[in-house]
């Protein structure tokens, strides 16, 4: 019989402790999320008190419900995915940084039309650039490609940007059809990217030229 992936799809006490101790690979599964979580537990594979306590603890501070018929909760599903989707964050969190950091390595570069490094770069050739080296993801060359590509997923109205977003604009320089700039949201108003005017340099999203040029973000990682 496959162990399951939710442990309450098995009734409490000491057999099923002991049924779960052979089943160590699962068992570490949760251990491992639960430490990535912030909980000091061993990851031992034996699904002990220290792991119920860990995996209690972390409904209460996640408002996850519990009613006491199960090992450790119910629903024992939801307890997973929060404990999945804080693991896909952390991991997102990482691929983030990796990108930025390798993104200001080019800080002071040229512009130059056409270019995709390591001397100059335009904007969606520096955008394409960081995130092949960085992430390994080959989006499409053009900013208008970039934007509708399948790869991403557009960020909606008043959902909050994320660091490594790439952010969209139109009818910038002498340009005046369609998605015509592409640059990297790092926090706050602050985005990276080639300019024609700077080169590789920071700049303010909420500035006057920027904030009624813009169109949207689309997110990769």
């Amino acid at each position: 019989m496959a162990a399951p992936r939710y442990y309450c799809d098995l009734s409490f006490g000491e057999a099923h402790a002991k049924w779960w101790s052979a089943y160590g690979d699962r068992v570490r599964e949760v251990q491992q999320l639960l430490v990535k979580a912030g909980h000091s537990i061993a990851v031992d594979g034996s699904f002990g008190q220290q792991t119920l306590n860990a995996v209690r603890s972390f409904q209460v501070q996640h408002g996850l419900s519990y009613n006491g018929d199960n090992y450790y909760g119910v629903p024992c599903p939801e307890t997973m995915e929060k404990l999945d989707e804080l693991a896909d964050s952390d991991q997102s969190s990482t691929l983030q940084n990796q990108l930025i950091q390798k993104a200001e390595k080019y800080l002071g570069t040229p512009y130059q039309f056409g270019a995709e490094g390591y001397s100059s770069f335009d904007c969606s050739g520096f955008t394409w650039r960081m995130f092949k080296d960085a992430l390994g993801i080959t989006p499409p060359r053009s900013s208008a490609d970039q934007y509708k590509s399948s790869l991403g997923r557009p960020v909606s109205k008043g959902e909050p940007l994320k660091k490594g977003d790439l952010l969209f604009w139109s009818n910038t320089g002498d340009h005046r059809d369609g998605i015509t700039h592409v640059a990297i949201h790092i926090e706050g108003t602050t985005f990276i990217g080639a300019q024609s005017s700077t080169g590789v340099a920071y700049a303010d999203r909420t500035s006057n030229y920027w904030s009624t040029r813009y169109v949207g973000a689309v997110r990769f990682i």
